[in-house]
């Protein structure tokens, strides 16, 4: 389950927060469907017998139970449905225990395997379900190797050649994940009319997802118009294209607002308070590579992010690059709390505790965090919002090994 989770959790949402406008609506589907889009789906499942098997379909209100039947003492069981297109489909046991099967009219697939592993059983005769099966393959891959890397840091603690060897590791994590981002470009240019790319342009490893929409947007463009052009009222296609246009121009409206502060321009001074009260200033770090980090206490994405900022500064510090966290929160106490527990090493800290009256924010024209600036010795911004493993990629194009 916990492989086909994420994707789950993608599409329940987009459902969600579907427009109004939609007719997806389970009634108005059975009242279109001819009966020539009947698919069907039979099979043979193990130490399940007499359980109920449910399918259902992710709707504009919720689940819609589409079929459910009860397994025969044999393990066999059988079960239908109509479909005047393709669509994706929650095939389950129970909440814990299901898979995802993307279903095209009139297919027939055939199910065995053990009933108590459904993410594992065997399911032919449907090219969509297939695809997704080889994107749960790839990604199983992938974070297996992500968890060996993790383990392997993890045993560094003691080493007297820790940080040599934590350079080799985040080094084979970069190539590791930009392997499986070009694995997913290519994958969603060769299959670019199946709903399957819903599933790859949402793929998430270590909680963190592979492609985004500002950073691979060429990707998610691409993806979007063909499947308008082929699902123009399918609900994960209508929601994607919806999240498309909302970043889009929310991307525009924070081109036009941080048109001062973008790549290439000078980054004002920053000089406030630190817990301590000791006014702290930006340009003192002239010379000096900075990340100016926009954050907060109360931040759940900031707080996320942290041990990433941690790890860079231990690495890159004593190569000469520094932190400068603003925080935009309300109290001194959850502000020096919050630097504590995540270990917040460096010097720079500062706030006016004005939430989102914050100067600073209103300066550098932040409207959501974590937001961050990466400037050179020169005090000119070089890159924005670096989060993740990118900001590691880019203080070792910056640094080296």
């Amino acid at each position: 389950m916990k492989k086909y989770l994420p994707l789950l959790l993608v599409l329940f949402l987009f459902a969600a927060c579907s427009n109004s406008n939609s007719n997806d609506s389970e009634s108005d589907n059975k009242a279109s469907v001819a009966e020539d889009g009947q698919f069907t789906i039979e099979g043979d499942l193990t130490n399940v017998a007499g359980q109920v098997i449910v399918l259902e379909k992710i709707t504009a209100k919720g689940r819609t139970v589409v079929d459910s039947v009860t397994i025969e003492s044999s393990g066999h069981f059988e079960m239908s449905g109509n479909l005047d297109a393709p669509d994706i489909f929650i095939f389950k046991l129970s909440n814990s225990n299901l898979a995802l099967l993307l279903i095209a009219p009139k297919e027939k697939l055939i199910v065995s395997g053990d009933g108590l592993q459904l993410k594992d059983a065997n399911i032919e005769g449907s090219q969509g379900t297939g695809l997704l099966k080889q994107l749960d393959s790839k990604l199983a891959a992938v974070q297996l190797k992500m968890d060996s890397l993790s383990l392997l840091s993890n045993a560094l603690a003691d080493d007297a050649d820790r940080a040599n060897k934590m350079r080799g590791l985040n080094d084979s994590a970069i190539k590791l994940i930009d392997g499986y981002k070009s694995y997913l470009k290519g994958f969603i240019k060769d299959n670019s009319n199946s709903l399957a790319v819903v599933a790859a342009l949402y793929q998430q490893v270590a909680r963190q997802p592979v492609l985004s929409i500002e950073a691979d947007l060429d990707v998610f463009k691409m993806a979007d118009a063909s499947l308008m052009k082929n699902y123009p009222k399918n609900i994960h296609v209508s929601n994607l294209h919806s999240n498309i246009e909302s970043t889009l121009k929310k991307s525009n409206q924070n081109e036009m607002q941080n048109a001062l502060v973008d790549v290439g321009s000078m980054a004002p001074d920053i000089s406030y308070p630190s817990p301590s009260g000791e006014v702290l200033s930006l340009s003192s770090l002239r010379g000096k590579y900075v990340l100016i980090d926009f954050w907060a206490a109360w931040c759940s994405p900031c707080r996320r992010e942290n041990p990433n900022l941690v790890s860079n500064y231990k690495r890159f510090h004593s190569k000469g690059f520094e932190i400068f966290q603003v925080s935009l929160d309300k109290t001194k106490d959850a502000w020096e709390k919050a630097i504590e527990k995540d270990n917040l090493t460096w010097k720079y800290h500062v706030s006016d505790l004005k939430y989102w009256d914050s100067q600073p924010a209103r300066q550098y024209n932040v409207r959501s965090i974590p937001s961050s600036f990466l400037i050179d010795p020169e005090g000119k911004v070089i890159a924005k919002n670096l989060r993740g493993i990118e900001l590691s990629k880019k203080l070792t194009e910056i640094y080296g090994n």
